[in-house]
């Protein structure tokens, strides 16, 4: 029996993400991207297993320095990885293929939910779920979009149907799993 999780918007290797903040003036991440990058690593590690499957929501990692880089850290990331890309995911199709995501889509759609990088138009969603990155800390207050970048997700993958239920009962803003 395998889980389903959801994650967004690591930027693993990504130092100037580091230097962004937020509209009160303190960081987006607070740690230290060497430290914020092993406790993904960390957290990805304690919740998946190998028989699980994970859609990764795109910004996986950024100023990949070789094809090495993305095969060692791969291998620290247990599941089965479907990439979403996103608007920081450069290298070509084959480089995630050859590093380990075993599925590349540019959306998909699970149990009637959009699963994307960038958030939908709200025509296109109807009454359906988007369930997507690329926002990091800053969400959209309508009932129909369910954030997963790290940072609302305390920087460790989610239960899918976790982020669905979200969404469903608490308009894609839960504020029981925000960072502190």
């Amino acid at each position: 029996m395998s889980d389903t999780y959801v994650i967004s918007d690591t930027h693993f290797n990504h130092a100037r993400m580091y230097t962004f903040l937020r509209p009160d003036g303190s960081p987006v991440r607070p740690l230290a991207m060497a430290d914020c990058d092993a406790l993904m690593i960390a957290n990805w590690q304690k919740t998946v297993r190998l028989s699980d499957i994970v859609y990764f929501l795109g910004d996986f990692a950024l100023n990949v320095p070789h094809q090495d880089y993305m095969y060692t850290l791969m291998k620290q990331l247990p599941g089965r990885l479907i990439l979403i890309p996103g608007n920081h995911d450069h290298l070509h199709r084959w480089d995630y293929q050859n590093a380990g995501f075993s599925q590349i889509h540019g959306s998909y759609q699970y149990k009637g939910t959009w699963l994307t990088h960038m958030p939908l138009h709200p025509q296109s969603l109807g009454a359906r779920l988007n369930i997507h990155g690329h926002t990091h800390e800053r969400n959209i207050h309508d009932t129909r979009y369910v954030n997963v970048s790290v940072e609302q997700i305390n920087y460790c993958p989610q239960p899918l149907d976790v982020a669905i239920a979200r969404g469903i009962v608490h308009g894609g803003i839960d504020e029981s799993i925000r960072p502190r």
